[in-house]
């Protein structure tokens, strides 16, 4: 069977420019600190609490500071840098994560690694899938990972999820747990540039925006 693609009408793709140009014009870590109610002195001469200079997932608050209630759940180290990629792109909010985890009794199965997070935009969801697509396809992944809805939500705001693309079973049969904390490092790593990177490249593939009515 055979089902024709929708066609790309105007208001789709006036709704997908402007997800992309959003999520483009948000300033970058390195211009406002991605950590909400960070206070911690940089470390330039000036002791700014504004200063971007330390901002990365390797800042010893990072952990705490991107976490709801760090004192009691910082974020693990393995997924950390995903999870600070993501909420330096200011228009997705990560959730939960796990770093995946070995099974703790001789019938139990591992922990998958996954991250959560919540988006308003299908665009950007659908971003972040071509990018863990592209990246399997070139051979960067240990395993191919993928972006699946959860059926769980609060304030009826759709919750998306990163993680492997094979079952909990799978992963516990084919003890390639430590691989798939291997791809986690690679998608972590300089992750706000690259997913720059590649809206940018998709947005420039988008075609032109109509010219606005006449005054």
């Amino acid at each position: 069977m055979k089902i024709s693609s929708p066609d790309d009408r105007d208001e789709h793709l006036e709704a997908l420019r402007s997800d992309l140009e959003d999520l483009l014009a948000q300033p970058t870590s390195q211009q406002v600190r991605p950590c909400a109610g960070c206070d911690m002195r940089c470390g330039c001469p000036a002791a700014s609490t504004e200063c971007c200079c330390e901002c990365a997932a390797t800042c010893k608050n990072a952990a705490m500071k991107i976490s709801s209630d760090g004192n009691r759940y910082p974020i693990e180290q393995r997924v950390l840098p995903l999870v600070y990629g993501l909420a330096s792109m200011r228009v997705i909010t990560p959730c939960w994560s796990c770093q995946g985890h070995p099974a703790t009794c001789d019938d139990g199965s591992v922990k998958a690694p996954q991250v959560w997070f919540y988006s308003r935009s299908i665009a950007l969801v659908h971003l972040i899938g071509q990018f863990l697509s592209d990246a399997w396809t070139a051979k960067q992944l240990r395993h191919e990972w993928q972006v699946r809805t959860s059926p769980y939500s609060e304030r009826n705001v759709p919750i998306f999820i990163i993680e492997p693309h094979m079952s909990v079973d799978e992963i516990t049969e084919r003890d390639c747990l430590n691989d798939l904390q291997h791809d986690l490092h690679f998608l972590g790593t300089d992750f706000e540039h690259r997913i720059r990177a590649f809206a940018k490249r998709e947005l420039d593939r988008l075609p032109p925006a109509p010219p606005g009515d006449p005054a």
